[in-house]
């Protein structure tokens, strides 16, 4: 949450109003208002987060920790209701209808609805693929369970696919010049990534192609979190023009510049994911067709999304700060 998206402060008037900037969706010519689209992003978002949980609610370590065909059976009788619960959701999506209008959000709304639809068909194909290998091995093909194991792997790939999809929808919510609207265009960039590399460590696909894959990340994320940086600082100076009577108060000005500081911080950490993204591209373009084993390189990307959370949450604590103090003074 950016200081964009924040406190008006009428402290002039004795009164205070919190002011959420509502997103910049106003209709272009297109078909979309701002309730309309948001209405259609948040039912994407929603149906997006229903196909993952299916797949994530699937215990698959019941085949390890019950060898044999009984913890087999366990996951195929769970993969069943996977099944009708993503082919539900499937359904769901597709039944939207298709989504016009001229506006970079009614673009973005419109490529969105078409990613979902077919995640949910992939989703689906990927819950029945699972279904018959594991059958298989029940019944005893000793290889269908290897078979399983690499396909969970790009079930992994699917599911991370789904979080870009996920964040570039709810980008479209955001105002398009806030640092808010970077920031998680940004992720989308950083899961795209991680997507390739779950998909090079399933030897799904190649260096070469993976290469590309993070290299084309790698300036996207740098691209918007420059972007985001600007967009932030323009926004704070706005915000302390505007504020500025109500900032006189030591308290308020502090949570007002804390929350301002730690958006700057989470587009540091945004960047520094992406030279982890571009170092591992690196190590994969020197490999050529050497296969490498990148999963203790990931690991400072892992630690920079740990932190990009933790900061999000402490961005919170001092709105809240700004508000308790708003009210204070308003008394």
């Amino acid at each position: 949450m950016a200081t964009g998206v924040a406190l008006v402060l009428l402290a002039s008037q004795g009164a205070w109003a919190l002011a959420a900037t509502a997103p910049a969706v106003a209709a272009e010519g297109g078909a979309s208002t701002t309730s309309a689209l948001l209405d259609r992003v948040q039912t994407i978002t929603s149906l997006v987060d229903q196909l993952g949980q299916s797949v994530q609610g699937v215990d698959f370590s019941a085949i390890y920790r019950t060898p044999g065909k009984e913890g087999i059976a366990a996951v195929v009788a769970q993969l069943d209701q996977a099944e009708v619960q993503a082919t539900a959701t499937a359904g769901r999506l597709r039944a939207l209808p298709a989504w016009t209008g001229a506006s970079e959000e009614d673009r973005m709304v419109a490529a969105t609805t078409r990613d979902a639809t077919v995640y949910a068909d992939d989703v689906v194909g990927l819950i029945k693929n699972m279904r018959q290998l594991l059958v298989a091995a029940r019944n005893g093909d000793d290889t269908a369970l290897q078979k399983a194991m690499s396909t969970l792997m790009s079930g992994g790939v699917k599911m991370t696919a789904g979080q870009a999809l996920a964040a570039r929808a709810r980008a479209a919510m955001l105002p398009r010049d806030s640092s808010d609207r970077q920031i998680v265009l940004a992720q989308a960039e950083l899961y795209d990534g991680v997507a390739a590399l779950l998909s090079y460590g399933g030897e799904v696909s190649d260096g070469a192609a993976t290469a590309q894959a993070l290299r084309r990340a790698e300036t996207n994320i740098r691209r918007l979190a420059a972007l985001g940086r600007e967009c932030e600082i323009a926004q704070a100076k706005l915000d302390r023009a505007e504020l500025a009577d109500g900032l006189k108060d030591a308290a308020l000005a502090a949570a007002f510049e804390r929350q301002h500081r730690l958006q700057l911080d989470v587009l540091q950490s945004l960047e520094r994911s992406a030279v982890g993204v571009g170092a591992i591209a690196a190590k994969l373009e020197a490999a050529g067709p050497e296969r490498l084993r990148v999963r203790d390189d990931m690991l400072p990307i892992g630690r920079e999304e740990t932190l990009q959370a933790q900061l999000m949450q402490d961005q919170m604590a001092a709105y809240r700060e700004m508000i308790e103090r708003a009210k204070q003074i308003s008394r």
